[in-house]
């Protein structure tokens, strides 16, 4: 509640959908953060609690609780209202929008279900959703629900869009490098959008940057510091393919920066990695006796999977077959470990400061991740995409109250040693027990969960 308080979640809540609407989507995203369980578990958690006279006999039943989230996904309007204080609260900063990820619905007759890619590898069909947060400290923005067979650089468009109308114009997108091909980039950049996106290293003119640094980045001349780790970083022109227009004229050719990276460290982690797997394997099918070429590939495809390629079945003078590792091959492996090249179309950007945006995105999958998956909507079970809807917002407040959370215990350097499950765990053993008479009675709380309320800025519960 305290955290609420501070961020003005309550009040946004309440002044998109009353009063009584609104403190119950915020105690049941309460739920949501300290619980993690299915939704229809709320009544019981909430009966232990000292509601608000506003939820004086709020039905929390399970059917209540369908009820409430058809009605807050038909409001249609109470939903931008939300995000449209919500920014305001926020003071409408810098943001960053990343793109979409997919939540399978086992429901076929959901209206925006639809099979499409998917990050899950769920054959099933699925809805996406779009999150936009704080470029500063990653606090969720604006969530939407997209249809899940739609591009993504349409959906990228209708949200920029969205987010304008509700008083957020400073916005770029960070996306990562299965988002980019030509096409997309150049329709980024006809539409006027700014971009941060990875690229995939396999294509031409990554080839061509690293194979131009790729000498150069050893050298710490080119050194940069970003998050505890020493990097080196290069910067050159990308050009992008622009194409003809509607009316079939030619274009020209636009160029972007091309911002590439390396970590030393992890290059060599990698590459150590790689040699002790597949020495590994080489000496386990050393062990082996093999009758033919055929059955030593046959096992190369059992055990070595993936690092197949980094061996080689070779025949013996002496008639006999056997296993052994292929140096070009393990080091083709590996010598693009470590690296990066990102794509900014903003000219002059500061190396640190354009990793750190594309990196943030980390931070959004872990988001995404609890969204899909602690609070219960890996999977969406309804039939009703107001229901859907619903869920939707529900989770967005639980991740805003989660985002501050973590900032705080980040702050007071609590991350360094305890995770925010463990907290929450910790902080759910704070209870108050009914007496006969009526009254409640706190509960002990231990010095170390009043060491831990006070890092985070809230104050030990009273009665």
């Amino acid at each position: 509640g305290c955290i609420a308080r501070d961020l003005g979640l309550g009040r946004c809540l309440a002044a998109a959908f009353g009063e009584a609407m609104g403190a119950a989507l915020l105690h049941l995203a309460m739920h949501q953060l300290a619980r993690a369980e299915p939704l229809y578990l709320a009544e019981i958690w909430l009966n232990d609690l000292w509601l608000p006279a506003a939820l004086a006999g709020f039905d929390f039943s399970s059917p209540g609780l369908s009820r409430l989230m058809d009605e807050v996904g038909r409001h249609e309007d109470g939903r931008q209202s939300f995000y449209q204080a919500w920014m305001t609260a926020r003071r409408h900063p810098r943001a960053l929008i990343y793109d979409t990820t997919s939540i399978s619905t086992y429901a076929a007759n959901l209206e925006a279900a639809a099979f499409g890619h998917n990050r899950d590898r769920d054959h099933l069909p699925q809805e996406n959703l779009a999150l936009v947060c704080d470029r500063a400290d990653g606090m969720p923005l604006f969530c939407r629900l997209l249809p899940g067979s739609v591009p993504d650089v349409v959906t990228l468009d209708v949200t920029a869009r969205m987010l304008r109308a509700l008083g957020l114009r400073d916005a770029e997108f960070a996306l990562d490098r299965g988002f980019y091909s030509n096409a997309n980039i150049r329709d980024l950049l006809l539409r006027g959008h700014h971009f941060t996106i990875g690229v995939l290293l396999g294509c031409k003119q990554p080839k061509e940057l690293l194979a131009k640094y790729r000498a150069s980045l050893n050298s710490p001349k080119r050194s940069i510091f970003h998050e505890g780790r020493c990097l080196r970083h290069a910067r050159d022109t990308w050009t992008v393919k622009m194409g003809r227009d509607e009316r079939g004229r030619k274009l020209e050719n636009r160029t972007v920066e091309a911002h590439i990276f390396l970590d030393p460290r992890r290059h060599a982690d990698c590459a150590a990695s790689l040699d002790e797997k597949v020495f590994g394997l080489e000496d386990k099918a050393a062990k082996e006796t093999f009758a033919d070429v055929g059955r030593a590939r046959f096992w190369l495809k059992e055990n070595a999977r993936r690092f197949a390629r980094c061996l080689g079945v070779e025949n013996g003078e002496d008639g006999t077959v056997s296993v052994r590792r292929r140096p070009r091959a393990i080091a083709a492996r590996a010598v693009n470990a470590g690296y990066q090249v990102v794509l900014c179309d903003t000219v002059g950007r500061d190396g640190v400061q354009v990793l750190s945006d594309y990196r943030s995105r980390d931070r959004a999958e872990k988001v995404f991740d609890m969204l899909k998956n602690e609070d219960g909507q890996r999977r969406l079970r309804t039939g009703l995409q107001a229901v859907a809807e619903g869920r939707v917002l529900l989770a967005f407040v639980t991740l805003a109250l989660r985002a501050e959370l973590e900032n705080r215990m980040r702050d007071g350097e609590l991350l360094k040693t305890i995770s925010l499950p463990e907290f929450l765990a910790h902080m759910g053993s704070i209870r108050a027990i009914r007496l006969p008479d009526g009254a409640r009675l706190l509960r002990e709380v231990t010095k170390r969960q009043r060491k831990w309320l006070e890092a985070v800025g809230i104050p030990p519960p009273e009665l």
